[in-house]
């Protein structure tokens, strides 16, 4: 194990290649991440987390680099604690959607995430209170008049059947600038056009000043895709779809399996 060895940066889908379906960070992963980071390679995630959420798995300012947090919508610093790039909602229409979601099916809840990576609930569930279980984070209650903007993301939680007929109400009105897409089952979130993964992996590997031909990217799902076409080399956890797995370069041991930690470690020989 050399210290003189140059390691590359390396982005990992973390929701999937790190959490799988245990929904924890393994030990052994952990802790060769964190070795990773202290012989001199960077390591940086992509989440569908806020900003709390990722601090929650990975704690301590100097354990990770920028990452990307909300699928796109934030770049995130945990060093500094501050957002250094947020995709912001046109707030006029983000708010209308939110009331006309609110007014129309009460039993949805809304989860709206601020630049500043804060996250607000002008109305909760039981589906949003397991959600916000899950990340293992907190949330501060106010009225939807009160929660200044700018706002990055909107979240909409509620059963399969609520939130697909929400979906479908809201994709029949104009909301300027907003876009809409589910991210599993019970979950419609309201970001950017632009806010997407890709994106913001261009805006990571600038802020490190590492071309993105010379970044490492570890796939777990369909969703990686399109940022495994901009990374110079594309792996994929063993228990990733398919269709990600022959778009690699190399496949890893599964998620379950601590298949990051010991790609990592390999690096590091």
């Amino acid at each position: 194990m050399s210290q003189n060895k140059e390691l590359p940066l390396v982005v990992c889908s973390v929701d999937g290649a790190l959490l799988g379906q245990h929904g924890r960070l393994l030990a052994c992963d952990e802790l060769t991440i964190r070795l990773y980071c202290a012989m001199g390679g960077r390591f940086s995630a992509l989440t569908y987390r806020t900003p709390q959420g990722l601090e929650t798995l990975f704690p301590g300012k100097n354990r990770i680099g920028p990452s990307v947090c909300c699928g796109g919508s934030l770049v995130y610093s945990p060093a500094s604690g501050l957002v250094t790039y947020a995709a912001r909602l046109e707030e006029g229409a983000a708010r209308a959607a939110v009331r006309d979601a609110l007014d129309q099916f009460p039993e949805v809840s809304a989860q709206i995430i601020h630049a500043n990576g804060k996250v607000y609930v002008p109305r909760g569930n039981p589906y949003l209170h397991a959600h916000l279980r899950e990340e293992s984070i907190g949330c501060i209650m106010a009225e939807l008049e009160d929660i200044s903007a700018p706002w990055v993301q909107v979240r909409f939680h509620g059963s399969t059947a609520a939130v697909a007929q929400l979906e479908d109400y809201l994709s029949e009105r104009s909301y300027v600038g907003c876009a809409l897409h589910g991210i599993r089952p019970g979950c419609l979130v309201m970001s950017r056009e632009e806010a997407t993964p890709q994106a913001a992996f261009l805006r990571l590997c600038a802020l490190q000043k590492v071309p993105p031909e010379d970044a490492m990217f570890i796939a777990s799902g369909r969703e990686d895709l399109p940022v495994m076409e901009l990374a110079g080399k594309s792996l994929a956890v063993a228990d990733a779809p398919d269709e990600v797995r022959h778009r690699a370069a190399k496949i890893l041991w599964p998620s379950r399996d601590g298949g990051v930690g010991e790609y990592l470690y390999s690096l590091l020989k």
